[in-house]
């Protein structure tokens, strides 16, 4: 005697290792009809035609159509397969996925181009900033260091009885100053009440200043910059993070309080 119709379709779904919630996800058949069908309580169904449509969707999912219990259930009346068949009210995993899922795409696709968009000008704006202040810095640079090279005028000698030389002025006394980043480290150096650099110097970059007898330093990150005063080294100021500012003179540094 020849298997059930129900038990001939449970065999072969068991045998490709689907559960029921399996079938009713790739089907669209509630996983109530497909225990109906399991267990031959098609008379549960609302109408025979909609058994009917029901089995065909699940024997061609299961490509059992050929099966012998398939093929006499549905030898009385031939209809077309309709695999998207749903019971009112009933609930198909996946339906809440399948319906959103494009316009959540669309959602992350946008917030994550604006999340771009923001970071990118975020960067230029920094790497303008800072390219702008070392130019201004390096032109006031070069303005100290032209004004440093003017030769000092020849000193008359007026030669009387007895010959006396007038006095000579002594040369003005020049503060230069080296910073070598360690790390990436804010300055802001002033001379004068002129600022001759504010900005971030990079991790390994360096820079110079000089000035007439006094530079005011201040730093970020004393533990992230070494100093070099009239080319001699002096090291690192302070600890890595700590914010210092330093009065520099020929005669060395000494933090202000």
């Amino acid at each position: 005697m020849s298997e059930s119709l129900g038990k001939t379709l449970k065999k072969i779904r068991e045998g490709k290792f689907l559960s029921i919630e399996d079938v009713s996800e790739k089907t669209r058949i509630p996983k109530k009809i497909v225990s109906n069908i399991e267990e031959d309580r098609l008379g549960e169904i609302s109408t025979p035609f909609y058994a009917k449509g029901f089995v065909r969707s699940y024997a061609q999912f299961l490509k059992a159509i050929e099966e012998n219990p398939v093929k006499e259930y549905l030898s009385g009346i031939k209809i077309k397969a309709m695999p998207q068949l749903i019971l009112k009210d009933e609930k198909v995993p996946g339906d809440w996925f399948l319906k959103y899922k494009k316009h959540a795409g669309v959602a992350v696709l946008t917030i994550f181009c604006i999340w771009l968009a923001l970071f990118s000008f975020t960067q230029v704006a920094r790497f303008t900033k800072n390219a702008w202040a070392r130019h201004k810095a390096r032109v006031a640079e070069r303005q100290t260091q032209a004004a440093s090279e003017v030769k000092p005028k020849a000193v008359k000698v007026v030669k009387k009885t007895p010959v006396v030389a007038e006095t000579v002025k002594p040369e003005k006394e020049m503060v230069s100053l080296e910073i070598e980043a360690r790390y990436n480290t804010w300055l802001h150096v002033v001379s004068n009440e002129k600022t001759l650099f504010k900005g971030t110097l990079r991790r390994k970059e360096k820079d110079s200043w000089q000035a007439e007898k006094v530079i005011e330093l201040k730093l970020g990150n004393a533990g992230g910059v070494n100093l070099k005063l009239n080319g001699k080294n002096l090291g690192v100021p302070g600890k890595r993070g700590e914010k210092k500012t330093l009065i520099v003179t020929k005669d060395g540094i000494k933090e202000q309080r």
